[in-house]
């Protein structure tokens, strides 16, 4: 339907605007936002096809895959987001307020973390991403 061409384009435009490093926070944010709303699996399957579509010079999909897993693992702002949240939500009469404040301002600190450390620790591995096309054994 051309949506995650279009996705991909707005988000290499912010690239632009914010540099690498503010796309990998971006795409972050973007990702962990999500993830309080859906499970972090579908969060992920839902953004892989506009991951694939970007590109911009001085990042690989490596980059992306990285900043994308982590983002969907950050599911801390709704009660929601992931089960342990639900677990703790009745018990611990915590209400939704609550996890806003505190997974909110636990977001915003790792989306300021989270562009310089995926762009470190891929560039520090050495190690380029895998190709995405097929392989076809001999």
């Amino acid at each position: 339907t051309g949506v995650a061409d279009v996705l991909a384009a707005g988000l290499v435009t912010l690239g632009k605007a914010t540099g690498n490093i503010g796309l990998l926070a971006i795409l972050y944010l973007t990702t962990s936002v999500l993830s309080c709303i859906v499970s972090n699996q579908a969060t992920v399957i839902l953004l892989w096809p506009v991951v694939q579509q970007i590109d911009i010079e001085g990042l690989e999909i490596g980059h992306f895959a990285l900043a994308l897993m982590m983002g969907a693992s950050t599911a801390f702002a709704t009660p929601i987001g992931y089960q342990t949240n639900l677990m703790v939500y009745g018990p611990g009469r915590y209400t939704f307020v609550d996890f806003m404040k505190i997974g909110g301002a636990l977001t915003i600190i790792l989306t300021a973390l989270a562009g310089p450390l995926v762009y470190i620790l891929t560039e520090t591995t050495g190690t380029e991403a895998p190709s995405m096309q097929p392989t076809t054994q001999p």
